[in-house]
């Protein structure tokens, strides 16, 4: 071997072991920047809360008596109080961000009746129950109801939602069943409880979901030929979060 060709090949040598050492290093940088992407990722998720967090409290009081329910902050508030000489009302409505969806807060400082139902006219279409840990004497309810033409009614489906009172007729009706049992339980008031207790002379309470494209503008319930309309209500991001802040009831 000349020299001239050990030089050449000493000359290989180096760019060689150059282009190894830059290889290795860009591969470095990449891998560092994928590894430390993904952790400032999860610590700005962990710093600033989602939109639709449960981050804001709603409190309605009555005689003695708070509800609270949790709720995203850009929900907002209205109260609407009455105070007389027969009763005293608390009223708390907290309004999704297009105030398509409502969740409704009435408290009684007297204990009320809520409506009846002495013939049946309808029947069971949908109905889905969950129990509260935070309630005794109601869970929640959403149910949808077929009504035959009536005097006063279309035939047709009909929506509500919300916390009704616990009885064994409740809590045993099913798809099918007379739609007495569901119709008007979301009116219904249930009582305060205290140490497993009900303490039903103190106030009484009402807690329920109005969708206004299901409603009239006097809060009575629309009737539709078909449950579809109903059906993508229960689909809805809004709805589901209007479901949340109910299931998120505490009572003090």
């Amino acid at each position: 071997m000349s020299y001239k060709q050990s030089q050449q090949g000493s000359v290989l040598a180096v760019i060689s072991a150059v282009i190894v050492i830059l290889f290795v290093a860009a591969l470095g940088y990449v891998l560092y920047q994928n590894m430390s992407k993904p952790k400032a990722t999860e610590q700005s998720s962990q710093q600033a809360p989602k939109p639709d967090d449960l981050s804001a409290i709603a409190e309605t009081a009555i005689a003695g008596w708070t509800i609270a329910l949790k709720h995203p902050a850009d929900w907002t508030i209205e109260r609407s109080d009455i105070t007389n000489e027969s009763a005293e009302v608390a009223r708390t409505t907290l309004w999704s961000k297009d105030k398509s969806i409502a969740v409704k807060v009435k408290m009684y400082s007297a204990p009320q009746l809520g409506g009846s139902c002495d013939v049946s006219t309808s029947t069971i279409s949908y109905v889905k129950r969950a129990v509260l840990p935070g309630i005794q004497s109601a869970h929640f309810s959403e149910a949808i109801i077929h009504g035959q033409k009536t005097e006063y009614a279309e035939e047709g489906f009909t929506f509500s939602s919300g916390l009704v009172v616990k009885d064994a007729e409740i809590e045993g009706a099913v798809v099918g069943d007379d739609g007495c049992k569901l119709a008007w339980t979301v009116s219904d008031y249930f009582a305060k409880e205290s140490d497993g207790s009900y303490e039903s002379d103190v106030a009484r309470s009402a807690v329920t979901i109005h969708v206004a494209s299901l409603e009239n503008s006097d809060e009575t319930l629309k009737t539709f030929q078909s449950d579809q309309a109903i059906k993508d209500v229960l689909a809805s991001d809004d709805y589901k979060m209007a479901v949340r802040i109910v299931q998120s009831y505490s009572q003090k």
